[in-house]
């Protein structure tokens, strides 16, 4: 694989991109070849934040991200058919999509044999440091906009 650069923010605020990267055969670039739009890549890339939002929110097999059950508190905890539980998931992993967005980040894919998706990782820069909480609120609140409340 080729060293990763990413570009330089242009005027206007607008978010960099890293463009087309050099992959392995088997993985895919879903996100960050090009500009996008939150919304219309949110809406085109519902398959990979499906894999995204099962992966961190576990099954009755599989237990979830660390932290998922806390963030959802004792009402969704381990309630893995629970309709509310998976809304939630799913708007966090939109949430996390735009994240990635916004911060000029890219997302890789892997496919199985039959096609669907089968893993997702989502890589955000940080290339001058961790910012400021109140510039991460002011990023966050940008980045959930597209998403809904």
């Amino acid at each position: 694989l080729s060293p990763l650069r990413f570009a330089a923010m242009g005027c206007c605020g607008s978010s960099p991109v890293i463009g087309a990267l050099e992959l392995p055969q088997g993985i895919e670039q879903l996100l960050g070849q090009k500009k996008e739009v939150a919304s219309k890549s949110i809406a085109d890339n519902v398959e990979a934040q499906g894999v995204m939002s099962r992966s961190f929110g576990g099954t009755a097999s599989t237990a979830p991200e660390g932290t998922t059950d806390w963030i959802l508190g004792p009402t969704l905890r381990e309630k893995w058919d629970d309709p509310r539980r998976r809304a939630m998931l799913d708007w966090m992993m939109k949430v996390e999509w735009s994240c990635c967005l916004a911060r000029g980040g890219f997302a890789l894919g892997a496919r199985k044999e039959d096609g669907s998706l089968g893993a997702v990782v989502v890589v955000l820069p940080y290339e001058k440091g961790i910012p400021s909480d109140l510039a991460s609120m002011a990023e966050l609140w940008k980045a959930i906009r597209p998403c809904g409340l």
